[in-house]
C-alpha cells in the first residue's frame, strides 16, 4: 500500500495535468465538465493508525479548481502565451498597443477573474488615454485585491486626471500603506506628499466652485465691490486650475475649458489664449472653446476677430445656443456703443447714460466694463450732477484699478471726481483726489494742472463768488441761471429801486448788487468764462493773467480734459485697459 506522501505527490501530478487540460477547454466545455464530474482523490491513509472511537477512516476530497476557470488558470500555457504576446506588442511601441489589448482581452476571456490580465489591460488603456475603460479594469482589480500596487497607482492618476482629486488622494494614501508593508520609506514619502497636495488643491477647487455657483445663482451686480469680488474669484479659479492641470490633469479638456472661462472673467487674456490653443489642437471644432475665444476677443475690443469666431461657430452648428446668443449680443452691444459715441460728440449726455444702462441690462458683466463706467462718470460731470457723478467715478476707480489703488489707470477718474467735489463745494476732498493722483504719477501733466487749479480756487475766496451772488449752486444749468437772474433783476433794476423810499447808502448798495448780478450773469452764461471761473481764475483779468494758467477744455460748462479716457468721441470705439 502506498504511503501518504506518495499519494500526495501523485495527487499533485494528476491535478497539474488536469488543470492544463481544463485550461484548453472553452468556457462552455469547462462548465459542462464541472457539472458532470468532480475529480475526487481519496487519501486512504491518515497520520498513524485508527484512533480509538473514530470509527472508519475519513476520506480527504480535493476538487480540481481549474475545472471552473479559477485563478489557477493563470498558470496554464495558453494564458501565459497570451500574456507574453501582449507584452511583446507593448515593447514594439504605441502603434501596437491595441494589439496588446486584444491579447490581454483574450487572456481575460480565458481566465475571467485574472488580476494579472486585467491589471495589464488597465495600464495599456491608461497609456492610450482611454480613461473609461482603464477605470473599469482598475476598479475590478482593486475590488479583488484592494492593495494591488499597480492598479492603485494607475487609478490614482486616472482620478487626478479627471479632476476627482479627493478620491485620487485616497488611492495615494492606500499606496502609503502598501509601501509601508514593503518597508519602502522613499515611496511612502512620495505618495504621502502627493496625497497632501491633491487634498489641498481639491479643497481649494471645491471652495471656488461653490463661490462661482453662488455668483451664478444670485446674479451679478455691476457695482465696483461686486465686480471686484467676481474678479478675485475668477483669478483664484484661473490660478488653482492652472496648478491642477499642470500637475495632474494636462489632457483634461473639461478643466481647461473651465479655466479659460474663468480667465475671460478675470481679464487674463494670456490664460485664455493658452487654454483655447491647447483645446483647438486636440479638438479643432470644440464649439465651447470657440465661444470662449470670441468672448475674449470681444473684451479686448477686437470685434472683427470676435465676429469671425462666432461666424465659424455658427457654420459648424447654426443652432448652438451659446453661439446664437453671443451673435445677438455682439450686434446689440455694438449698436449701443456706436450710439454712445455719437451722443458724446453731440453732448447728449442724458442719452449717453440711457445707452450705458442698456449695455448693463444686456449683461451683468459687459465687455470693457471699465469704459462704460468712465463714460458714466464723464456724463454726470458734464450734466453737473455731483452726487451721481461721485458715485460713478468711485465705481470707475474701483473697477479700473482692479484692487490696486496705485494703478495709473485710475488717474483720470480721480481728477474727474475732484471736479465733482468742487461742484459739491468740497474743496478738501477735491484736493485729496488730486493729491492721490500726484502720488501715483507726480509728473502727469493733468495732475500739475489740477494742483494749480486747487491753488487758484483757494485764492478765489477773496474774490467775488458769482454763484453766491446769483444764489444758485455750482451745478446750476444755464436755464436755472437765467431764471434766477431775471428774478433778481426784477427786484434790483434801477427803475424799480428809484421809486422806493430808501437812503442814498441803501440805494447805492442795491445798485451795486444789480451790477454784480449782471456781472455774474455775463460770466456764468458764457461757457468759456464760466469754465475759467470754475478753474479758479480771475475772469476780470485777461486770460492767462488770472491767477493761474488756463488748462482745460470743457464739456457742458465745466472744465475737464482727459485723453484716452473715453472723452468726446471720434476715431471709433476703442477699449482701454490702462
Amino acid at each position: 500500500m502506498a504511503s501518504a506522501s506518495e499519494i500526495a505527490r501523485l495527487s499533485k501530478t494528476v491535478a497539474s495535468h488536469l488543470r492544463g487540460f481544463v485550461a484548453r477547454l472553452s468556457v462552455a466545455q469547462r462548465i459542462a465538465l464541472a457539472a458532470l464530474i468532480a475529480l475526487v482523490i481519496m487519501v486512504s491513509e491518515t497520520e498513524g493508525p485508527y484512533r480509538r472511537g473514530e470509527g472508519r477512516r475519513q476520506p480527504m476530497i480535493v476538487f480540481a479548481h481549474g475545472a471552473s476557470g479559477g485563478v489557477s488558470g493563470e498558470d496554464s500555457p495558453a494564458f501565459k502565451k497570451l500574456m507574453s504576446e501582449g507584452n511583446n506588442f507593448i515593447v514594439k511601441g504605441r502603434s501596437s498597443y491595441r494589439d496588446a489589448i486584444a491579447k490581454f482581452t483574450e487572456a481575460v476571456s480565458l481566465v475571467p477573474d485574472s488580476i494579472k490580465a486585467l491589471a495589464a489591460r488597465c495600464e495599456i488603456y491608461f497609456m492610450l488615454k482611454d480613461w473609461d475603460e482603464a477605470l473599469k479594469d482598475c476598479n475590478t482589480v482593486l475590488k479583488r485585491d484592494p492593495q494591488h500596487r499597480k492598479a492603485l497607482e494607475t487609478r490614482g492618476k486616472l482620478l487626478a486626471s479627471a479632476g476627482d482629486l479627493t478620491e485620487a488622494a485616497k488611492d495615494h494614501l492606500s499606496l502609503v500603506k502598501v509601501f509601508g508593508i514593503a518597508k519602502n520609506a522613499k515611496k511612502q514619502a512620495e505618495h504621502r506628499a502627493s496625497a497632501d497636495r491633491l487634498r489641498l488643491l481639491g479643497a481649494q477647487w471645491t471652495d471656488i466652485r461653490s463661490q462661482l455657483h453662488q455668483h451664478n445663482v444670485k446674479g451679478s451686480s455691476t457695482t465696483g465691490s461686486d465686480v471686484q469680488q467676481r474678479l478675485q474669484v475668477a483669478r483664484q479659479c484661473t490660478h488653482v486650475l492652472r496648478a491642477i492641470i499642470t500637475e495632474f490633469s494636462k489632457d483634461n479638456v473639461k478643466l481647461r475649458l473651465q479655466r479659460a472661462e474663468c480667465a475671460v472673467q478675470a481679464r487674463d487674456h494670456s490664460a485664455v489664449s493658452e487654454e483655447t490653443k491647447f483645446i483647438h489642437m486636440k479638438e479643432p471644432n470644440n464649439l465651447e472653446a470657440i465661444v470662449i475665444s470670441a468672448k475674449a476677443f470681444r473684451n479686448l475690443g477686437a470685434m472683427d476677430r470676435a465676429r469671425a469666431d462666432v461666424k465659424r461657430c455658427l457654420s459648424l452648428d447654426p443652432e448652438y445656443t451659446l453661439c446664437v446668443q453671443l451673435h445677438k449680443s455682439l450686434k446689440a452691444y455694438q449698436k449701443h456703443v456706436d450710439q454712445i459715441e455719437a451722443d458724446i460728440k453731440e453732448k447728449k449726455w442724458e442719452l449717453v447714460l440711457g445707452h450705458i444702462a442698456e449695455c448693463f441690462n444686456m449683461e451683468s458683466d459687459p465687455p470693457n466694463i471699465e469704459q462704460l463706467w468712465r463714460w458714466k462718470c464723464e456724463a454726470f460731470l458734464a450734466l453737473r450732477k455731483p452726487a451721481e457723478g461721485i458715485e460713478a467715478c468711485t465705481e470707475s476707480i474701483h473697477i479700473e484699478g482692479g484692487g490696486d489703488n496705485n494703478s495709473p489707470s485710475i488717474i483720470d477718474s480721480l481728477l474727474r471726481r475732484a471736479d465733482l467735489h468742487i461742484l459739491n463745494d468740497d474743496l478738501g476732498k477735491a484736493e485729496a483726489d488730486v493729491k492721490k493722483a500726484g502720488e501715483i504719477n507726480g509728473n502727469h501733466e493733468k495732475v500739475r494742472e489740477y494742483n494749480q487749479k486747487i491753488e487758484n480756487l483757494k485764492q478765489q475766496a477773496s474774490r467775488k463768488d458769482y454763484y453766491k451772488i446769483l444764489g444758485v449752486p455750482k451745478t446750476a444749468s444755464e436755464s436755472d441761471i437765467r431764471r434766477q437772474y431775471r428774478k433778481l433783476a426784477r427786484k434790483l433794476h434801477p427803475d424799480i429801486t428809484r421809486n422806493k423810499e430808501m437812503s442814498d447808502a441803501q440805494r447805492e448798495k442795491e445798485d451795486a448788487r444789480y451790477r454784480d448780478i449782471n456781472e455774474a450773469k455775463e460770466v456764468l452764461l458764457n461757457p468759456e468764462k464760466r469754465q475759467r471761473f470754475d478753474s479758479g481764475e480771475d475772469v476780470s483779468k485777461p486770460q492767462g493773467q488770472g491767477g493761474g494758467q488756463h488748462h482745460a477744455f470743457h464739456h457742458g460748462g465745466f472744465p475737464f480734459n482727459f485723453g484716452g479716457g473715453g472723452g468726446g468721441g471720434g476715431g471709433g470705439f476703442q477699449f482701454h485697459f490702462g
